[in-house]
Parts: C-alpha cells; structure tokens; sequence
C-alpha cells in the first residue's frame, strides 16, 4: 500500500515529478541527436568547414560524458530539487544563447553551456524517480524514463529536418526553449525538497579535473 504519509509518493506529486524528469531527459536525449542533421546546413550557414562545425556535437557530448561523475556526486551531498532545477534553467538559458549565436565559434561556446545544464539533468534523474516512488512501482517509472529517452534521441533527426526546412537552423535549438519553461514549472510544482542522506560530504575536485582532462 502506498505511503500517504510521505508526500513525494502521492499520486499527483509522483507523475508530476515524472513528467519533470522525463522532460529534462527528452531535451538531453533531442538535443544529443538534432543537431547532427543539421551540419551541412550549418556548414554554409555560418561560413565554416565541417572539421570545425563537429565541434558544435563534440563540445557538448564532451561536457555530458566528462562531467557526469561529478554532477552526480553534486546531487548527493546537497538538494538534488534546487540542483536539477538549476540544470533545467542552465540548459533553456544556453539553447536560446545557441539560437542567437551569430557565428560558429560562439555557437560551440553556448554548446558548452548547454551541456552543462543537460549533465545535470541526466545524472539526477534517475535518483529523482528513485525517491519520487515507491519500491513497487520504480521498475515502471524507469522504464518509461528509458523509453523517453530513446523517443528523443529517435526523434531528433526527422525534427532537426523539419525545422530546418520550415524554419532555419536556429530553431533546432529554440525548440527546446518552451520544452524547458514546462520542465522548469513542473519541477518546481513537484519535485519535493530533500536535504542530503549524509551531512558534510566531500568532493573530489582533483578526481573530477582529471576525469574531464583525459576524456
């Protein structure tokens, strides 16, 4: 029976927290994929080669897979809510900066940035549904979880298309603007503030620097 006494596994807190977590998941995942359709475009866009244009991929693949250790560890030693909801704004924040730049050195720039919001989101989800419900029902949240995430990397080329010949390069990604704005609501809205398990927890920063040198 579900525990009434704890407000994180209610019904409307528990799919709310769902839809926060899927969301932020779906923008990483689209935004992982989307932009690889749209090389060539950006290629005679921008007026760059296309050595220099995979650096729009690469700088934000780089920054997800280097630093995903380390946010994890952030979401463990203080607010998992405050710190994924900061990921959130990170993440909205550089996708508009990427849909402004006005040249391809800026757009990898603002690249960077946006995967520093997306890591966040990637690495405290998981943990998020795992405390957003109870035993019995966490098998199912994490599959629709994993399932969201395969729909958006599966997605982003055929969208990346379709913004591109409807409506320009940049809104491969201003799409993920309003996408964001929902995310952010809804994890305000439901996600339940959490101290840490365990108080005056430590970082590795020299751990974390040679993780992000060597990858």
């Amino acid at each position: 029976m579900e525990n009434q006494s704890d407000p994180s596994v209610s019904y409307a807190g528990k799919w709310g927290a769902l839809l926060a977590i899927g969301l932020g998941i779906f923008m990483g995942a689209l935004e992982m994929s989307i932009v690889n359709i749209s090389l060539p475009t950006l290629v005679e866009q921008l007026h760059t080669e296309f050595v220099t244009v995979q650096w729009v991929v690469l700088s934000y693949a780089l920054v997800v897979t280097s630093t995903m250790l380390g946010a994890s560890r952030l979401g463990d030693m203080y607010e998992k809510k405050r710190i994924y909801n900061g990921g959130l704004v990170v993440f909205a924040i550089g996708s508009l900066l990427c849909g402004l730049s006005p040249n391809i050195g800026w757009l990898i720039a603002f690249r960077v940035i946006q995967g520093c919001g997306a890591v966040i989101t990637q690495a405290l989800g998981a943990a998020i549904i795992v405390e957003a419900f109870p035993p019995y029902e966490r098998g199912r949240a994490l599959g629709l979880v994993g399932s969201i995430a395969s729909m958006g990397i599966s997605m982003g080329p055929a969208l990346g298309g379709l913004m591109i010949g409807w409506v320009g390069w940049r809104w491969v990604f201003l799409i993920i603007v309003p996408i964001g704005v929902i995310a952010i609501w809804a994890a305000v809205r439901f996600l339940v503030a959490r101290p840490p398990q365990q108080i005056n927890q430590s970082f590795d920063g020299i751990g974390a620097l040679i993780m992000l040198i060597t990858l």
